[in-house]
């Protein structure tokens, strides 16, 4: 979770509401999740503060179109993710990791650079705007696709963006009822969580490496292309079946601190060697 002056966040599932793993390094909290997972935006504002507050929410640098006013003082946690009101129904629908899009020419608006995903919460004063009618809105988002140079170390299967959901939840309200309406002040500061698959974490130093024959079989999908496999085909020194029909590998144990180790792919084979059952 992130705690930043009145509030504190997470990403939670959708399903049981429960937190994904978090990890801290140097400051910044890193959420560790897998393609498929649904997800809200877990929000609680713990603090008094001197004036009424906003809240706008940002994936992947995109907004999601809709504005929470907190008043000053605590309020308990609240799960919210792509929210629709109309007739007198809100409806709640959770966002969704999926597997990253890569581009290599200027896609234009909604590209971004590779590297993690983002979650931003963008706290604002809140300034008294008189009393209306709730109004009718309804939170739309598209993945984005991330933007990638020829040179930059794009580690492409290991990336995750977020996507619409499916899971949903509904409440009633008064759709007659005439409601304070607030409007965005002055920004205050911004919370920020970055999430990325396990592989990815690992890949740029937030989670350890594991064993060269599990980091094998991690990144190494069957639609890969014929150069990184010819890459990856280099630790694996034998392969052979045992009667239950099971294939047996034979890695290159790396345990060195070369530069190929830090770039994430076992490109040699050192003279130490491990069997691992498939």
């Amino acid at each position: 979770m992130v705690l930043v002056n009145d509030f504190e966040l997470h990403l939670v599932s959708a399903e049981d509401k429960n937190p994904f793993k978090e990890h801290q390094k140097a400051g910044k909290t890193y959420v560790e999740v897998e393609p498929g997972a649904e997800y809200f935006l877990s929000i609680q504002k713990l603090r008094r503060s001197s004036t009424h507050l906003s809240s706008e929410y940002k994936i992947d640098g995109r907004f999601l179109g809709y504005m929470h006013t907190w008043g000053v003082g605590p309020y308990d946690k609240m799960h919210t993710g792509l929210v629709s009101r109309s007739k007198g129904v809100e409806q709640n629908k959770a966002l969704k990791f999926i597997e990253a899009s890569f581009s290599t020419g200027n896609t234009g608006v909604g590209s971004t650079r590779a590297g993690m995903g983002t979650v931003e919460v963008v706290v604002s004063t809140a300034i008294y705007d008189g009393q209306y009618v709730a109004k009718n809105f309804n939170s739309s988002f598209a993945a984005s696709t991330i933007k990638f140079e020829d040179e930059a170390p794009v580690t492409m299967k290991k990336n995750v963006r977020s996507d619409k959901g499916h899971c949903q939840e509904e409440t009633t309200y008064d759709a007659r009822k005439i409601k304070r309406h607030y409007r965005k002040g002055d920004h205050r500061y911004t919370i920020t969580l970055y999430y990325c698959a396990t592989p990815g974490l690992i890949a740029v130093g937030i989670l350890p490496k594991p064993p060269a024959w599990e980091w094998l079989r991690m990144i190494k999908p069957s639609n890969i292309t014929a150069e990184e496999k010819e890459k990856l085909d280099k630790a694996v020194i034998s392969e052979k079946h045992n009667r239950n029909g099971n294939a047996i590998l034979e890695l290159a144990d790396s345990d060195s601190d070369s530069d190929d180790e830090d770039s994430g792919r076992p490109d040699r084979a050192p003279s130490t060697h491990k069997k691992a059952r498939t």
